[in-house]
């Protein structure tokens, strides 16, 4: 058995990035309780949470709740 745990994490945006929002969502993917990177992430393990649901967003199977993701 295995187990796949999102965390998701509001941070301040770094300085460099600011516009209208001050805080971005960032998503934590650990299997087994090791952190790992997503293929989409590169070899980060804190992923924005918009690349997830872009993502995602190409699977027909999957519902996507756009309202969530702000």
């Amino acid at each position: 058995a295995a187990n796949l745990f999102f965390v998701l994490y509001e941070c301040p945006r770094p300085e460099e990035a600011r516009g209208a929002a001050q805080k971005w969502n960032v998503v934590l993917t650990l299997h087994n309780e090791r952190p790992i990177a997503l293929p989409a992430c590169g070899q980060e393990i804190f992923c924005p949470l918009e690349t997830i649901a872009a993502e995602l967003a190409h699977d027909p199977e999957l519902e996507i709740r756009a309202d969530l993701i702000k």
